[in-house]
Parts: structure tokens; sequence; C-alpha cells
């Protein structure tokens, strides 16, 4: 046969074994009566393994019998201890048949000694293996154990009582396989359900496939975050900067910032191509001026970073920021309108410098696949060693972290926004980009450098600067623009003025409030100063806390105005609760009862003095009513 396997007669294949090699040869390159008796030897096999399963099923009354094929095996004792079973029946198969081929006595009591066995038991395997193949081999405890199967169903449990145990183990609670298994005895008990043994309860449930119990125990998010196919991306096609995408991410350490100790928030823009951090942002609060920031450190140019340009692709999440009317050009709820026009000005960032927005999947975040998969890296390998680094989750959190955060701030100890900025740019250029990446094979800023700039060219920093401002819409009035509750003026509105009111765009930098850049039809059209805020030097944050400042001041003055009625309810209580003296219809404007709008005064005439302070309110409030029934008439 070597020699035949040699000279390429038949096809095989070798295969390692205990006393050395085996040949395992492909049918198909066998003679063609060697492959009828083969063929007729498995038929025969077959149908003897399908007789001892019917004879098993007609004797099932009178005695237990145990397991006819190795798939009624695997279904009762579960894939796990179905493959223990099968790894010693195996062995046992190999110490048979080199008993079966071997010549003399001394040969098989060799060969028992290095199985661990005597020669009867080796004598015993060697018939049950001729009589029933590789099931015989099984020890025989193991096929003895138990009631078994019948069919595809165990005979020692009702399906009733299957049904009824799995519906628990399903349930959104996550009950444990203990709990199931007691409230199902317990159902049996009532209901005369045959029951099984708790091993086998667990073996029934540990069956259930993953996917199924993930659905069913953990909802369909879960499972299709865990287990439904996904497809993978091509990213050898793009080129730099043909995609970025961008996302937040909340960093696993505290900073100082105000003398509190806080969690800032990294904003990344990443290209996916060579999966180089293109351009980033440290903040306290993520919202659309922080992403403007970092979209403006990745187009502009960097003095230690090749990394510069506009991008063509700009994939980023459905949050609120990113569907910002300053970032994306148009509010959450005109993404859902068909057919809205935006002027060239109003386009938000992206859109007036020419770049698609393409939003990913809600609540999907394996479509954001590789910077959610960036930022494990950058929470091991950088902020794991913050020297406050507290844990992705309180499992990780690092004990009396609060105490020692004290500490630390007393001391001065925790980095500042601007600290952990400069560590990260000296992390990310001689850690991140210069080491080689698993998915890459290389390390991600040679792969930015092996092919060109899918959008060449550089953009005006002044232009963009420009365009990173926030933007509104306004009216031109004849005292100029109201904006945040201030007049802005400036000569060339003069003509706007003259000719109605015309729609501007104003756009603005929050930092400074004491002038707005005005555009009309698509051009720039003036500078406008508010004289006011540019003396004081305002910004937004000013102005928000000038608003609340007014609020506060409106509401001492509201209390102190209207004070009065409170204190006269009060003492009128007694009356009121008689019911009212006067009620009239409803009307259009008032669906309900009428009700006193104020307290008009008592008529005059009634000068008698009354002793007791009481009784001069009561008389009051007693006027004051029958004035109000009278105006009522």
């Amino acid at each position: 046969m070597r020699r035949a396997i040699a000279r390429g007669q038949y096809v095989a294949r070798t295969e390692k074994t205990e006393r050395g090699k085996r040949y395992l040869v492909l049918v198909n390159s066998l003679p063609p009566p060697a492959q009828h008796s083969w063929v007729t030897r498995l038929r025969e096999m077959i149908e003897r393994a399908d007789a001892a399963a019917a004879a098993a099923n007609e004797t099932a009354a009178a005695e237990p019998p145990r397991p006819g094929t190795l798939a009624e095996m695997e279904s009762k004792y579960g894939t796990d201890k179905w493959q223990q079973i099968m790894h010693e029946a195996i062995r046992r198969e190999r110490a048979v048949k080199a008993a079966m081929q071997a010549k003399s006595r001394r040969e098989k009591e060799s060969i028992a000694a290095s199985s661990g066995i005597n020669l009867r038991t080796l004598y015993n395997w060697i018939k049950n293996y001729k009589k029933f193949g590789l099931e015989g081999l099984v020890d025989a405890r193991v096929r003895r154990q138990g009631p078994g199967i019948e069919g595809t169903r165990r005979r020692s449990i009702d399906p009733e009582a299957k049904a009824w145990m799995l519906a628990l183990y399903k349930d959104r609670a996550q009950p444990s396989l203990a709990w199931c298994y007691e409230r199902t005895v317990e159902e049996a008990k009532k209901r005369g359900w045959k029951m099984c043994s708790r091993a086998t309860a667990y073996r029934i449930m540990a069956e259930v496939p993953r996917g199924e119990l993930s659905y069913a125990r953990e909802g369909e998010q879960e499972f299709m975050r865990k287990y439904m196919i996904k497809c993978q991306r091509d990213t050898e096609s793009l080129q730099p900067y043909q995609v970025v995408m961008v996302d937040h991410h909340e960093c696993d350490f505290y900073i100082n910032y105000g003398g509190q100790a806080v969690r800032p928030w990294l904003t990344v823009f990443m290209d996916i191509y060579s999966r180089c951090i293109v351009g980033w942002a440290f903040s306290v609060n993520p919202n659309s001026q922080v992403l403007a920031l970092a979209f403006r450190h990745m187009v502009l140019p960097k003095p230690d970073l090749p990394f510069a340009g506009l991008p063509l692709i700009v994939y980023c999440d459905n949050g609120k920021d990113m569907q910002s009317k300053h970032f994306g050009g148009k509010s959450k709820r005109k993404r859902r309108l068909i057919a809205v026009d935006f002027s060239e000005e109003h386009k938000g960032i992206l859109g007036a410098l020419g770049v698609q927005v393409i939003n990913a999947i809600e609540y999907w975040a394996w479509s954001k696949a590789q910077v959610e998969r960036w930022f494990g890296t950058f929470a091991d390998r950088f902020s794991r060693y913050i020297i406050s680094w507290c844990g992705r989750n309180k499992n990780e959190r690092p004990r009396e972290l609060d105490k020692q955060l004290q500490v630390w701030l007393e001391e001065g100890k925790l980095p500042t926004l601007e600290d952990i900025n400069a560590e990260f740019s000296r992390w990310l250029v001689e850690d991140y980009l210069n080491r080689q990446h698993s998915a890459l094979k290389m390390t991600p800023l040679a792969k930015y450098q092996t092919k060109p700039h899918a959008r060449p060219g550089r953009v005006d920093p002044d232009r963009l600067d420009l365009f990173l401002m926030k933007a509104d819409q306004r009216v031109v009035t004849n005292q100029g623009i109201k904006f945040n509750g201030y007049t802005y003026y400036a000569p060339e509105l003069l003509p706007l003025v003259a000719d109605g009111r015309k729609k501007v765009v104003v756009r603005y930098d929050p930092n400074n409030m004491g002038e707005i850049h005005v555009f009309y039809r698509g051009q720039k059209l003036c500078v406008a100063r508010c004289r006011q805020l540019l003396a004081i030097g305002a910004t937004s944050h000013d102005l928000a806390e000038h608003r609340r400042e007014q609020q506060r001041h409106l509401k001492l003055v509201r209390e102190a105005a209207y004070g009065h009625k409170k204190r006269l309810a009060e003492v009128a209580s007694e009356n009121r609760a008689k019911g009212p003296r006067a009620v009239s219809g409803s009307t259009d404007q008032n669906p309900g009862p009428a009700k006193v709008a104020a307290m008009l005064p008592g008529p005059a005439g009634q000068k008698k003095p009354l002793r007791r302070r009481g009784e001069l309110l009561k008389r009051y409030v007693e006027n004051v009513f029958s004035q109000f029934q009278t105006d009522t008439t």
C-alpha cells in the first residue's frame, strides 16, 4: 500500500497515532471493487445501528437500554460531556485495533498494559467492538446511567415539564439554573409531570443555543451586538482623508478643572484607511463647539505630524452635537424634512466646506468599529497610567479614590486639560502612530504615507475660523440686528433697512460677543458691532449669567409686589371655604369659571373705627367680595 501511494496510484494523507503514522486513503481513488466493498460495509453498519435503536425502543418497558447511536449519546449527555466520552472511546478503539492485529498473546498483554487494563478487559473491548462498533467501547457505567432517551426526546422528563422549565430560564429576569429547576419541580408535583434529575435539567438548559438565550434574556440589542452576523468594511480601497470617523469618549481618569476633580472627554477624528488620529480635542463637556475645535485641528497643518487638509466624508453617530446646526448644518427636526434648502453660508461647518456627512445607524456601536476599538487602545495604553485613573467601571475603580482625589487637589498633583493634551500628543507620536498595527501589519503613520491625499490642498485659516463660528438667522430692522438682547449696527445694513425687513445670516464667536459677521445672499456683507459689549468684552457665558441675574431680580420684585395677596388669602381662608360669592359662565377665551384677576379696594364711606385688627381685615375682605359681586352684576 505504501508503494502504491508513493507511485501515486492512490490519493492519501498521513495521520499521526500513538503507534506511529497511518494512511487515510481517499475512497474515490480506490479500485471499483474496493469502493463497492467499503460502501457495503458502511451500509451494514448503518443498518445494524438502526436495528439496534429499533430494538431498544421496542424493549424500553422491559429494561432501560443504552444509547444506540453517537447522536443520541450527545443528546443525552450534552456536547461537553459527549466530547469527553468520545475521546475515551477513540482511545479504546486504537487499543482494540492494535490488539486485533497482534499475532501473539505477549503482544496483546503489552497493549493491555500500555492502556492501563488487564488482558480480560481488552478481550471484552474487542468483543463489544465487533458487536456494536465504536458505541460498544463507551463505558458501561455511562451507558447505563439514567433511563436514557427515546428517539430525540429524553424519557426522564415530560415535554410539558421541559417546556415549562425552558420558559422560566428564558425570562428577562435572567433566573439561575437552580431557581428554574426548583420551580419546575414544584409545578411538576402539582400537575403530575415526570421530572428529571437536577444534573439532567442543567444539561437541558445548557443546550439552549447562546444566540437564542441572549435574545430571550438580554433583548434584541444585546443579541445583535454579540451574535448577529456582521460584515467587514473594505478599507484598503480608500485613501487618506477619504473617510474620517468622529466620536467622543469619556476618559477613565480625573483632572483638575476649576479646583474640582472632573472626568474629561476626548473628541477624535480618525482616518479609516490608516487608523491615524488626525485631529482631537479634550474638553469637560463635549458639544458642537468642541467638535468644531477638533475639526479645525484636523484640517490645519501640524508641526510634528503630516496630517492636514479637508476630508471627503465624515462618518459620525446620531448625537445632538453631531446633528447640530452649527456642525452639520441642520437641526434634528429639519433632518427629517424633505427638500430643505439652506444658503451657502448657513450649511454648517461641513456643508460650507464641501464635506459629506454620513450618519451611522442609531444604537449600532459596531458601525463605528474602528474608532470604538481605538478607544480601547487609548484606555489600556494611556488612561491606565494617569495618576488619577478610575477604571472603566465600578469593578475596576480603585479603593478610596475619592479621598485620594481630594488630597491630590490640595497638593496640586492632578493634571489639567493642558497637561493631558501635551501628554497625549507625546504618546500619540511616540507610541501609537509608530507602533505596528495588528490589522494593518505596519505602523499607522507608514500606512498613511502609502497613498496620496484624497483631497489635496490647504484651507485658509482665516476662512476656516470664520466658518467655525456659530451661525443663526436674524432680521434687519430700522435699529439694526437684534441678537442676544442687544442691538448690532453697521453702515452697510442701511440698504437692507430701506428695502424692508430682510433676513440675514450672522456668525459669531462665543468668546467675543462684541461683534458679529453678517452674510447676505452667500456673500459677507459686513461686521456689525455693539459698542456696549465691545467695551465690556462679554462672552456668551457672561450674557447667560447676566440673564440669570435678571431672572433672579425679577423673581424678588414679583414676590415683593404680590406678597400681600398671599397673606390676604391666608386671612380669608375661612370665608373662602364657604364657596365663592359669584361665578360667571365659561367663555371662548376662558373655558372655565371666571376668577378674580385683581383685588379691588373697598367702597368709600366706611369711617367707623374697628377696635380689633382681625375684624378690620374681615370687614375688608367682605367689602372686596361685595364690590366684585356688584361689578360682575
